[in-house]
């Protein structure tokens, strides 16, 4: 990051980046499709809608179904919120990079192309939404990654400028909005290899990060002997 200080302000991506909630979304949406479409929808049909410009989960839903249809609609949420605490996890070592951050005075949010409802349940459930500054989510944000407006909203929200931030995002929507914002941006590659990713470090983000601990640098945070200087034990 030559030419710039520290950041004062990190921006996330959630799916793929704070967690992995991809099986879990495409379980809840064939579930609340199944009886609509007369079959559950494979993983791979739901995932071929996600990437950039994707709408929320209750626009994919629509797509699917033909129109909007609020029973289909609650079956996702239910699924989603019920089986979330069994199915989804953080990625390991985001937890403590959150509170050691929020301790050194980073303000942190986060940017998701997730509708409110959906972006909420799993904050929530991951115990993490205490921690974050700002939410932008696919119903707040003027128009989807890899359009820089819903990054730039959640800078200004931060009080923060580009140059002061660092967006830490796993698809080729993220970088292209970060780059477009200019802002630093980190690829996020502890989710595991995929064509995605391979395309998504073609667009030459700033940094690539195969470990959270990656981040600490980038965030002006030190590790000595395995520990956060000052703080609490990292993992």
């Amino acid at each position: 990051m030559a030419g710039r200080v520290a950041p004062r302000a990190a921006i996330f991506d959630l799916d793929g980046t704070l967690a992995d909630t991809f099986a879990h979304l495409a379980d809840c949406f064939a579930t609340a499709l199944a009886t609509r479409l007369g079959r559950r929808l494979a993983p791979a049909e739901v995932y071929a809608t996600f990437g950039p410009g994707a709408g929320t989960e209750v626009a994919i839903l629509a797509a699917f179904a033909g129109g909007p249809h609020p029973d289909v609609v609650e079956r996702f949420f239910e699924c989603y919120e019920l089986e979330h605490a069994q199915r989804v996890r953080l990625f390991p070592g985001i937890a403590e990079l959150l509170c050691i951050a929020r301790e050194r005075g980073v303000r942190l949010g986060v940017l998701t192309g997730k509708g409110r409802r959906a972006t909420e349940i799993t904050l929530r459930a991951l115990g993490v939404l205490h921690l974050l500054d700002v939410v932008v989510s696919g119903e707040e944000a003027p128009r989807p990654k890899p359009d820089p407006r819903g990054l730039l909203l959640a800078l200004s929200r931060l009080d923060a400028t580009p140059a002061e931030a660092i967006f830490v995002g796993d698809s080729t929507a993220d970088v292209g909005a970060g780059r477009a914002a200019g802002v630093a941006t980190v690829l996020a590659r502890w989710n595991g290899e995929s064509p995605e990713l391979r395309a998504a470090a073609g667009l030459c983000p700033d940094h690539v990060a195969d470990h959270v601990s990656e981040l600490y640098p980038l965030l002006g945070l030190t590790l000595a002997s395995g520990r956060p200087s000052g703080g609490m034990g990292y993992g």
